[in-house]
């Protein structure tokens, strides 16, 4: 046992100097907090950006849907004014079928 003594007091001397230089320790806390403003700062700016982008999408939207809304409030106005003629039309031949059976 006594021939692992040099290596016992080696290692404690050298984890006694990892524990107590904390210089290490407190640089990388000092890079974590810095990293950890900068990705902050980043997503604050992302969120920005796309709060925006989906304001002018959102825009952009509402313009479309209108248009579409207007487009096919036409269409339909137009295929009821058909509609409506062909039945004007579908009682006239009627009208005049009637007659014509009436005559014979």
């Amino acid at each position: 046992m006594h021939e692992y003594a040099p290596f016992a007091v080696t290692l404690v001397a050298i984890l006694a100097g990892i524990l107590l230089n904390r210089n290490d320790v407190k640089e990388l806390r000092a890079e974590i907090g810095s990293v950890r403003t900068d990705l902050k700062a980043e997503i604050g700016s992302v969120r920005t950006d796309l709060k925006a982008e989906i304001g002018s999408v959102r825009t952009e939207l509402k313009a479309e849907i209108g248009s579409f809304r207007a487009e096919m409030n036409a269409r339909l106005t137009k295929i009821q004014d058909d509609l409506n003629g062909f039945h004007r039309s579908l009682g006239q031949h009627d009208k005049a079928i009637e007659i014509l059976e009436k005559k014979r």
